[in-house]
């Protein structure tokens, strides 16, 4: 990505899964980025919302599980069509977790996030990154601080509701999620239409490499 599309562009991170390794726990743990400009996601969810039937035009914020199928596809195809828009994500299969990463989540997230980062540093280097002022794993002063200080890029936090990007990010994340952990593809089958990489790991596989 030239350093022109990486200033115009933010990359908003999300995850999906937890960190448990009980039996009640997901078999899978997903990071995903969502590429895009802030502003164009932002009016393409005013828009959206103009159009919603009256009753629903007071929701508070887009969020995929509380979303009927239809819904999630429709708000999938509208963020295919956002200028340079795409898709990084790791899968981590937490059955293949070594032990010193199960003990304690925050060392698991900080290591899996690094990966992800490592991954796909050529393509989203010099890009901001927005994530979730109060979602996620760790409180996000604590990821705030992780990210910059180790890996040098600029973060900026915004509350969901009112980052159009961090919304699309969430649909996004729930979609791969479904893949992975319920074999339900008909989301996968939008985001992958401008995918970029797609990394299985510990095993370091990538599935999927399309550079838009």
């Amino acid at each position: 990505m030239s350093k022109r599309l990486s200033k115009e562009n933010s990359l908003f991170i999300d995850e999906s899964g937890d960190l448990g390794f009980s039996k009640k726990s997901s078999k899978h743990f997903i990071i995903s980025g969502v590429m895009g400009n802030e502003r164009e996601f932002g009016r393409i969810i005013q828009k959206i919302r103009k159009n919603l039937p009256k009753k629903d035009k007071k929701i508070h914020e887009f969020k995929f599980v509380s979303s009927k199928p239809n819904f999630r596809i429709k708000m999938l195809q509208k963020a295919l069509k956002v200028k340079n828009f795409g898709v990084f994500a790791i899968v981590v299969i937490k059955e293949n977790v070594k032990p010193h990463l199960r003990k304690y989540k925050s060392v698991g997230y900080n290591y899996f996030l690094n990966r992800f980062l490592t991954f796909h540093e050529e393509e989203i280097r010099g890009t901001k990154i927005v994530v979730d002022k109060w979602g996620g794993y760790l409180q996000e002063t604590r990821r705030k601080n992780y990210i910059e200080e180790f890996t040098g890029y600029n973060i900026a936090l915004r509350e969901s509701h009112a980052s159009g990007g961090i919304q699309f990010a969430d649909f996004v994340v729930g979609g791969l999620f479904a893949n992975f952990e319920r074999k339900d593809d008909k989301y996968l089958k939008e985001i992958e239409k401008k995918s970029r990489i797609f990394v299985l790991f510990p095993d370091g596989v990538r599935m999927k490499k399309r550079i838009l």
